[in-house]
């Protein structure tokens, strides 16, 4: 993989944006917030406490995963959630002594769940890294982010979309395009949204 700032311009957002946005993509945020506004209302939590847990157990996981382990976080932060890694859990205790994350993936996380899609953060992630060709530990590196920053904006404003928004609706057109789903996945899973308290 490449960390070229001109291949990172050349990738066409736009074009995976719109195809993102056919299925609705462009409000995964919206539509998780909403979820996670059931959610935390059913464990007794401020809908930002779940964001902020949804997001410290993001790192290395699947989201439907991180959002299995913030449900169990929630109901008990006291107890470290079972198939947690240590590592992880401690750093959720210090981030709820603290109240503010440190890694820029994990707050731009936050930020987008927490805003309904309605912010200027951009989560950039593994499948963001597969998306401009480069290695997920190079994204946020001062020769790297500033131009992926840069599609991203473009392509936001050409489409009246928050940078949140846009971040959702390049990934789900990128998993279109590459044939793994052809439609909006949810942020909350079904069985952790129906579940009973």
């Amino acid at each position: 993989m490449s960390n070229n700032a001109n291949n990172i311009e050349k990738i066409d957002t736009l074009t995976l944006a719109r195809e993102g946005m056919k299925v609705g993509g462009h409000h995964w945020y919206r539509d998780g917030y909403n979820d996670a506004v059931i959610v935390a209302n059913r464990l007794g939590v401020d809908v930002e406490l779940f964001a902020y847990s949804l997001a410290v157990f993001s790192p290395r996981v699947a989201v439907s995963r991180s959002c299995r382990l913030a449900v169990e976080f929630c109901k008990n932060p006291q107890a470290k959630p079972v198939g947690c890694m240590g590592s992880v859990y401690k750093t959720a205790l210090k981030w709820l002594k603290r109240g503010k994350l440190n890694g820029p993936k994990t707050e731009a996380f936050r930020r987008s769940i927490a805003s309904a899609g309605k912010t200027d953060a951009l989560c950039l992630d593994v499948h963001m890294a597969n998306i401009f060709g480069v290695e997920q530990k190079d994204l946020y590196k001062k020769s790297v982010y500033p131009a992926i920053e840069a599609n991203m904006k473009s392509t936001a404003l050409a489409l009246g979309l928050s940078m949140a928004e846009c971040q959702a609706a390049v990934w789900c057109g990128h998993m279109i395009a590459s044939g793994l789903s052809n439609e909006k996945r949810r942020l909350i899973p079904d069985d952790v949204l129906n579940a009973q308290a």
